[in-house]
């Protein structure tokens, strides 16, 4: 029986999953929900994704793990259109946008609302995601990150208020509109990878603001620079 090695990144996700049931949206490999029931942190995987390329690849490492295909559920579809409300406790997305995360959360809000805990790892945008769960009524209750490949990705846990998996749990407050892109939990720096994090953001802020100062449009440059020097104040007041 193989063993399953996962990046840190995976890890992460993989360790952020309580139990019970869980489904893995756009699944890719399914490396994560072969390692949690591998772990026998859940009963019940749900494997998901939009091609069959994916799903095909998934069934081929169920088997060279040694793990029994019974007991993994792997459905062809879009999001969460393939889950039944309440089916799952846990819904995996990650990988894909911030953007395209919270547009996937957003097609069927009723039934999103009836899954208790979301891990959302968004490659890009990461402070939209936060924005539109902030806006729809979801709690925070967790911010991780994870090194990868040489960047550093940012992981989001997220619950419906009032939902089971929010109860007790600190919730992130966003007090300011620059609390999206820099939220107090990664600020708070309870992450061992949060200072670094912080640093290359403020260097990454420093090049757009030199960019900026090139740009041809003056009022386009002019807002641009206001947030930017807006988000890089925030980091430099830590």
């Amino acid at each position: 029986m193989n063993d399953i090695k996962l990046s840190e990144r995976l890890a992460l996700i993989a360790s952020l999953v309580r139990g019970g049931s869980a489904a893995d949206i756009g699944t890719d490999h399914g490396f994560v929900p072969l390692f949690l029931m591998r772990e026998g942190v859940c009963e019940k995987l749900i494997l998901t994704d939009v091609n069959e390329g994916p799903l095909r690849k998934a069934e081929e490492n169920i088997r060279l793990f040694g793990l029994d295909p019974a007991l993994f559920d792997l459905r062809l579809g879009s999001g969460l259109s393939v889950l039944r409300p309440g089916e799952t406790r846990t819904v995996i997305i990650a990988g894909m946008g911030g953007e395209l995360i919270a547009s996937i959360l957003a097609e069927d809000l009723p039934k999103t609302r009836t899954f208790g805990r979301f891990v959302l790892q968004p490659r890009t945008r990461a402070g939209e995601l936060r924005r539109w769960l902030d806006m729809n009524a979801f709690a925070i209750t967790d911010e991780r990150l994870a090194r990868e490949r040489g960047r550093i990705c940012q992981v989001i846990c997220a619950s419906p208020k009032g939902a089971e998996d929010a109860r007790g749990e600190e919730t992130e407050v966003f007090a300011a509109p620059s609390d999206y892109e820099y939220p107090p939990f990664l600020l708070s720096l309870r992450d061992p990878l949060a200072a670094e994090y912080i640093a290359r953001e403020k260097a990454r802020l420093k090049r757009q603001l030199q960019e900026v100062g090139k740009a041809r449009s003056a009022a386009s440059a002019s807002a641009a620079e206001e947030r930017l020097t807006l988000l890089l104040d925030k980091l430099n007041s830590l």
